[in-house]
């Protein structure tokens, strides 16, 4: 009797805005009449306090499609695709496929190679930090880069930069030294890494050295980027997809061996990330031995400490 997946009003919103965004840079969008159509062809009846939620958030996506067409003005990558989908083939004695569906994909073909950049849209915060990859957690950016470049869809990419996109944010606390537009420009930056390699990263980001586009992005006078800034060179971008494709090949060994072990992970000796969101904590055989502790201090690329 275990509980089949059910989507929530928070869920049905965030597909609302996906919709949305995959066609807000067709000039002759109406956002408005696009909500309706989606929540008719879902068969969605929302209650009184639903229908008001979403009068606001309408009002809030039409904000977030001007940001992202200003956004555009700073990027150089002239091409891009949206909600597409990646399927590997990952057969063995029987047919295994990893599948993801990517947000936006932006890229500009070169003559040798294209470069790429990444986008994924949230409306919940999301930890990006890599610390803890090696053990498969905060995974969905690197699953990302792996369909990416292991798919047949560009030739030879490089990529710019893989990152997060917050497009329904908590609200906006006030602040004396911006306007609200600024501060809302601020949020929905994008989080993630960068190349550490200029040339690439300036194809993407026109802005780079004090970016208006990504979080955290910032040159020094010497030309070096700050310690804040979370850039990653190709080697490091590269373990990266080859852990992750390591880690999916184990899982998929795994599954086809019947083996689902129970070892939840817990960082430190507080959070219990294993089983924090878990709706049958209570009914698993689980005990304190199991769990597997991850130290704060691990890395997986060997590049700076906040990768």
């Amino acid at each position: 009797k275990l509980d089949k997946y059910e989507e929530n009003f928070e869920a049905f919103i965030g597909s609302i805005f996906h919709d949305v965004l995959e066609k807000c840079f067709n000039n002759d969008l109406d956002v408005s009449l696009e909500i309706n159509n989606y929540i008719q062809e879902k068969g969605k009846i929302l209650d009184v306090k639903e229908q008001f939620y979403l009068n606001k958030i309408t009002n809030d996506i039409k904000e977030v499609i001007n940001i992202l067409k200003e956004q555009q003005n700073n990027i150089n990558l002239d091409q891009a695709l949206y909600e597409k989908e990646i399927i590997i083939d990952k057969s063995r004695d029987i047919k295994v496929e990893f599948k993801g569906i990517i947000d936006k994909l932006l890229y500009k073909v070169d003559s040798d190679k294209t470069v790429v950049a990444i986008i994924d849209y949230k409306t919940g915060n999301v930890d990006i930090s890599l610390k803890y990859a090696k053990y498969g957690l905060s995974l969905q950016l690197p699953i990302y880069l792996y369909l990416v470049s292991k798919s047949k869809l560009f030739n030879n990419p490089s990529f710019a930069g893989f990152y997060l996109q917050y497009i329904l944010d908590k609200d906006i606390l006030r602040d004396n030294n911006k306007t609200y537009l600024e501060q809302y420009q601020d949020k929905l930056k994008l989080n993630g890494y960068s190349n550490s390699n200029v040339h690439i990263l300036s194809e993407f980001d026109k802005t780079y050295s004090y970016s208006n586009l990504i979080k955290g992005l910032r040159v020094k006078n010497d030309g070096e980027f700050t310690k804040n800034s979370k850039v990653l060179n190709e080697e490091e971008v590269n373990n990266l997809i080859n852990l992750t494709e390591n880690i999916i090949d184990d899982d998929i060994t795994k599954i086809l061996d019947g083996d689902f072990s129970i070892n939840p992970k817990q960082i430190g000796y507080k959070d219990k990330v294993g089983c924090m969101y878990c709706k049958f904590y209570d009914l698993c055989f689980h005990t304190e031995k199991d769990y597997v502790i991850l130290e704060d201090t691990e890395t997986v690329l060997g590049g700076e400490e906040d990768a």
